[in-house]
């Protein structure tokens, strides 16, 4: 069962999440994150995300701070996702589980923070972070 759902990011004019450093600089095009499924699995709502990192510097750590709304627009829960290693020049599928969470009762996720964020720092992080989703509701 696919639940409409939306990520949002939580500061204002944020749309990417990776941006380069000197050091480590990922292709013009940034990281993006395709929030692809929702499923109901054993008292969770388990999240499906598509991770693609076309540049050229590996990422070792990409931790999130998420926070789930239920359909009245009321928080639900907060989460901190890892999603990292991702391996430069590569797409991946990450999941991970919104424990004691009916699907039916995520309405919208909101990026809140991006924690950490290597070999990159969090600003440049932010600013290059493309956010999707198949139903083009669900992930703002």
């Amino acid at each position: 069962m696919f639940a409409k759902l939306r990520l949002v990011l939580a500061l204002p004019g944020l749309a990417l999440l990776f941006a380069g450093t000197a050091t480590a600089q990922p292709a013009d095009g940034g990281i993006a994150l395709e929030l692809n499924k929702l499923e109901q699995v054993d008292g969770a709502c388990r999240a499906y995300l598509v991770v693609q990192n076309p540049g050229t510097a590996a990422i070792d750590s990409l931790d999130l701070d998420l926070v789930t709304f239920q359909p009245d627009g009321v928080i639900g829960a907060r989460f901190r996702v890892e999603l990292a290693p991702v391996p430069a020049a590569k797409t991946l599928v990450k999941s991970f589980d919104f424990e004691g969470i009916a699907c039916t009762e995520v309405e919208r996720v909101l990026l809140n923070d991006v924690v950490a964020c290597t070999p990159l720092e969090r600003p440049a992080c932010l600013d290059a972070l493309k956010l999707s989703t198949l139903d083009r509701d669900f992930f703002k």
